[in-house]
């Protein structure tokens, strides 16, 4: 629907389509269908859109809260079953009086994007990191020996237990594997970080 839609509206050589980043929109054809087309798509941050995208800011809510209140006046009146036909004869009267011009306006300016305030934008989507508690000592618990590292911090008392069991059972290893085991941190320490960067 987008692509008739906003082709009378291009003011330049591509356009923009901003989504939310289902799944389902990434599939080869869609992929395929956007680069024939000219369209640009920006996937917003996962779970970010109800702050971002501005229907869900200005429309959206204000539509759920109309149609709740038809809804309410319906089994007021004794009407408790709700059936297609009375979805169809509720929700234009709430679409009526939810999408207008000036909500519409709202919710763009709610969201921070006209006027674009990329302050008010990256104050609603920043978060705090937290890392795990590391465990307060190797033997405390056995099976943390088999647990997968879900951080640096962790990767990192692995490691470091793994070097002081070599040493403790009086294994010589040659730098070689040494080596390999300092790469092999390095490698899934920049993994790690780089997903918590994405």
């Amino acid at each position: 629907m987008f692509e008739p839609y906003s082709r009378c509206y291009t003011t330049g050589a591509k356009r923009l389509l901003i989504l939310d980043g289902h799944s389902s929109h990434l599939t080869a054809e869609f992929d395929t269908f956007c680069k024939e087309n000219a369209i640009v798509c920006l996937c917003m941050p996962a779970h970010a859109s109800h702050l971002l995208q501005p229907l869900d800011v200005g429309v959206f809510g204000p539509l759920k809260r109309a149609y709740g209140k038809l809804l309410e006046k319906r089994m007021i009146a004794g009407n408790n079953h709700i059936d297609k036909e009375d979805f169809l004869s509720l929700y234009p009267p709430a679409c009526a009086k939810v999408f207008t011009p000036d909500n519409i306006c709202k919710g763009f300016a709610g969201a921070g994007l006209k006027p674009l305030d990329k302050e008010w934008v990256l104050a609603k989507i920043t978060f705090q990191l937290h890392m795990p508690t590391p465990p307060a000592s190797v033997e405390s618990s056995v099976s943390s020996a088999f647990q997968t590292p879900q951080n640096p911090c962790q990767l990192d008392h692995k490691v470091r237990s793994l070097q002081k069991s070599l040493s403790a059972r009086k294994q010589k290893l040659s730098s070689s594997p040494m080596s390999y085991i300092y790469h092999l941190e390095k490698a899934t320490q920049m993994a790690m970080n780089m997903n918590l960067l994405l």
